[in-house]
This record gives C-alpha cells, structure tokens and sequence, in this order.
C-alpha cells in the first residue's frame, strides 16, 4: 500500500513537471502541431493541454479549430475547438459552429451556442430563440438565453 501511494506521487509529480516544461516551451506553432495530432488520432494527451493551448492558438489555427469540433467521439476535444472557436471571435466558420447545435450529446450544444453568442451572429438570433424554449437541456436553454442578451447589447 505504501509503495502504491509513492509510485502514485511520483507519476504525479512527473506529470506536473511535464506540464510546467510544455507551459514554458509552447508557442503557437507547436500548440498547433500539437493539436492536430490530436484531431488527426482522435485522442487527448492531457486535460492540461486545453489551458495551456488557449493562451497560444490564434486566427491561423482556425480551420484545424473547425475540423476538430466536427471529428471524433473525444467530446473534451470537440468541446474545446467549440469554445475556441468563439473565444477567437471567429464568424467565418458559424456553420460549422451551427452543425453542432444538433449534436446528441448536451455539453456539445452547450459550447456551439455559446460559441455563436461570442461571435455575436445576429444571424444566429432566431436559432437561438427555438434553442432557448426548446431544447430538452436546461443548461443549453440557459446558454442560448444568455447568447441572445450577449448579441443585442
């Protein structure tokens, strides 16, 4: 037992060190490289890797943004390209956004119509308004909700 909660320590303690060297090495180029990787292998090395991409991914990585809230079963993948997609105020790939709001999965949803509504698509606005009253999530109904006030101010 307590050799088990040693080698428990020290994975973690290698992990953190992985983590803290990647934070330190990132650029956008290999945030990128890296992120396409895992579109491209449907896998996500690290929930840690999200935090450390969002402060380095930019308007180039946009059309791999696209892609990989499209690809894969990985919904924390999915899920981030979403919220990034609208974190970078990228309107030029709202129907992609928009293919997501049919997604069987609720926390998919959730990140589209949030996405949409930090675009600020007013496109978007009648979508959003079925969304609001009709979708069986109370969470996504919320967001949409709040996605309507965030694009009429």
């Amino acid at each position: 037992r307590i050799l088990n909660m040693f080698y428990e320590k020290e994975r973690k303690e290698r992990r953190e060190y992985s983590v803290n060297a990647l934070r330190k090495a990132c650029t956008g180029e290999l945030a990128g490289k890296l992120l396409q990787v895992m579109i491209e292998d449907n896998r996500i090395f690290s929930e840690d890797f999200f935090e450390i991409f969002s402060n380095h991914l930019n308007q180039s990585h946009v059309p791999l943004l696209a892609e990989g809230s499209k690809k894969g079963n990985i919904l924390q993948l999915r899920n981030f390209c979403l919220y990034m997609l609208g974190h970078l105020g990228s309107g030029e790939n709202i129907e992609t956004i928009k293919e997501s709001i049919d997604d069987k999965d609720w926390t998919v949803r959730l990140n589209a119509v949030c996405a949409i509504g930090q675009i600020k698509d007013e496109s978007s606005l009648p979508l959003l308004e079925d969304i609001a009253v009709g979708d069986i999530s109370p969470a996504v109904r919320s967001a949409a909700s709040w996605s309507i006030e965030i694009i009429q101010e």
